[in-house]
């Protein structure tokens, strides 16, 4: 009796267990590719680390980043942020015109090829732990350039609404243009007037490239974040007007 008691608790906690897991909050589990470590011309022992970062859970915060095996990694983010939300469901970029790292005070020689571990803390999902590559190039994350050459007609405008599909989101991201054709075209492109695409930021943070005038940004956690949108060409350099890069923002509130 005390043997068939004992087995239909066992039972019992192993059902809930699982509907706990299947019913309860999601955790996604923050998957790192295209890691990519550029070293800064002139400052020896000193590298950029860029990546991708693909979230197949709920809403989360970067909170943290280190290095395992010693040194100091700072986490660049534009003046006056101090918050670099993931949203639900979201692909980030980390690059040279998003947010990403600095990496500094290592012991091992940094040259190509070297594999600099790098430990990334989340709010929600926890640890995790990658490894950069020092190269010769930014791998796909290159800075962009300050201005379009050759642009020529009128200058291509933007603005933006976003609206909220709920108190914690999803938000709906509505683009009206004026002077430019969205085109989706392979890497290598020459620019063309008029034509180009957006770039989508979240607290600085790439959300992605917009080749429409409409796009959802997935739920986030509790806070105020500033939502912009920017211009680029074919060769993904800013549309300027009067040398302002073209953009909107807007801000938005999770509760």
């Amino acid at each position: 009796m005390l043997r068939r008691l004992i087995a239909l608790v066992i039972v019992v906690v192993a059902a809930a267990a699982v509907l706990f897991y299947a019913l309860g909050p999601k955790r996604g589990r923050m998957l790192v590719s295209n890691p990519t470590a550029v070293a800064h011309m002139g400052h020896g022992g000193m590298v950029d680390v860029y990546f991708s970062l693909e979230n197949p859970g709920g809403p989360d915060a970067l909170v943290s980043a280190s290095l395992p095996s010693g040194g100091t990694v700072a986490i660049r983010r534009p003046e006056g942020v101090d918050v670099t939300p993931i949203p639900a469901g979201a692909s980030p970029v980390f690059s040279s015109d998003s947010i990403y790292l600095t990496v500094s005070g290592l012991d091992t020689p940094l040259e190509p090829g070297t594999l600099i571990p790098v430990e990334l803390g989340f709010e929600k999902s926890g640890n995790v732990t990658f490894k950069a590559r020092v190269g010769n190039d930014a791998g796909g994350h290159a800075a962009h350039s300050a201005h379009m050459a050759g642009t020529e007609g009128p200058v291509p405008q933007v603005s933006m609404t976003v609206t909220a599909q709920g108190s914690d989101g999803p938000w709906d991201v509505a683009l009206s243009t004026q002077n430019i054709e969205f085109v989706k075209v392979e890497d290598g492109t020459p620019d063309s007037a008029g034509t180009g695409h957006a770039h989508l930021y979240l607290n600085g943070l790439k959300l992605g490239r917009l080749y429409s005038t409409s796009a959802t940004i997935g739920k986030l956690l509790p806070g105020t974040y500033s939502v912009k949108v920017a211009l680029n060409s074919n060769s993904h350099r800013p549309y300027t007007d009067d040398g302002k890069p073209v953009a909107a923002t807007a801000t938005i509130t999770s509760e």
